[in-house]
C-alpha cells in the first residue's frame, strides 16, 4: 500500500508540474528534475500504466486548449486556430517531448510507433481539439478562401492550416478519426488549389493594378529580370508551402536540442 502511494505521489508531482505548460505558463520544475521524476515512474509503474497517465495528462491539456476556443465567432475561428496550433507545435510539443525523453530512450528498442510521445501529443490534439469541431472548421476553410476582404492574411493562414492538417494526418491511426482528418486535409487542399487558380497575381498579394503598373514603369527592364514575391508564391507547390511554413516555425528546444519539427 505504501509503495502504491509513492507511485501515485511521484506521478502526481510530475503531472502537476507539466500541466501548466498547456496554459502558456511553462514547466514548474527544471527539465533535469522532471526527467528524474519520469525515471522514477518508469521504475515504479508498468509502461502501460505510465502511458495511460500520459494520455490522461494530455486530455487535461486539451481541455485547457479548448478553453481558448470557447466563444470564438466563426469569422475568427481560423485565425485563432493558427495561434493555437503555432503555440502547441512550437512550444508545447518540444517541451513535452523533452520531459518524457527518458521514456522515449527506454522504449527506443521496442520500435513500436504507437509508443512515440510525439505521436501521442499529435493524436490528442487531433482527437480532442480539431475533430470535435471538424464541420465548423471545414466551413471556416471555405469562407477563408472566398472572403478575400475579411482582413485575414490568406496565404500565411492557409499554409499554417495546411501544415497543421498534413502533420495531424500523418498520425496514421487507421480508424474513423484518421479518415475524418484525411477528409479535412483533402478539402483544405482542394480549396487552396482552387484559390490559386482563381486569384489574380496582383490581387493575391493585395496589390492594386495601378500600383503594379506604377511599379513596372519605375523599374523598367528590371521588372522582367527579377522574380517578384508574387511569382515565388504562385510557382511554389502546396507541399513546398507547407514545408516552408514548418521550417519557419522550427524552435530549437533549449532543453534537449529537440526541434519542434522533428519527424514522427
Amino acid at each position: 500500500m505504501e509503495q502504491s502511494g509513492q507511485q501515485h505521489d511521484t506521478w502526481g508531482s510530475l503531472a502537476v508540474k507539466v500541466l501548466p505548460l498547456f496554459n502558456g505558463e511553462g514547466l514548474k520544475l527544471s527539465i533535469e528534475d522532471l526527467n528524474e521524476l519520469v525515471r522514477r515512474c518508469i521504475n515504479d509503474r508498468s509502461i502501460q500504466l505510465l502511458y495511460d497517465g500520459i494520455n490522461e495528462l494530455l486530455e487535461s491539456g486539451m481541455f485547457t486548449l479548448n478553453g481558448k476556443l470557447v466563444g470564438v465567432p466563426d469569422e475568427k475561428l481560423v485565425s485563432r486556430l493558427v495561434e493555437l496550433w503555432s503555440f502547441y507545435f512550437g512550444t508545447v510539443i518540444p517541451y513535452f517531448e523533452g520531459v518524457f525523453l527518458p521514456l522515449q530512450i527506454y522504449n527506443s528498442t521496442t520500435q513500436q510507433n504507437q509508443l512515440s510521445i510525439r505521436r501521442l501529443v499529435l493524436k490528442s490534439f487531433r482527437d480532442h481539439v480539431i475533430l470535435p469541431m471538424g464541420n465548423r472548421i471545414e466551413d471556416a476553410f471555405d469562407k477563408l478562401f472566398h472572403d478575400f476582404d475579411s482582413g485575414i492574411p490568406v496565404t500565411d493562414t492557409a499554409t499554417r492550416m495546411l501544415q497543421m492538417s498534413y502533420i495531424l494526418s500523418s498520425v496514421l491511426s487507421d480508424d474513423d478519426n484518421q479518415r475524418d482528418m484525411d477528409r479535412i486535409l483533402g478539402k483544405l487542399k482542394n480549396n487552396w488549389k482552387l484559390f490559386m487558380r482563381k486569384r489574380d497575381r496582383r490581387g493575391f498579394v493585395g496589390m492594386s493594378p495601378s500600383n503594379s503598373n506604377s511599379s513596372n514603369s519605375n523599374n523598367g527592364s528590371n521588372s522582367f529580370s527579377k522574380n517578384t514575391p508574387q511569382d515565388s508564391i504562385l510557382n511554389t507547390t502546396t507541399d513546398n508551402l507547407v514545408t516552408n511554413s514548418a521550417n519557419s516555425m522550427k524552435l530549437s528546444n533549449p532543453i534537449s536540442g529537440f526541434s519542434s519539427a522533428t519527424s514522427l
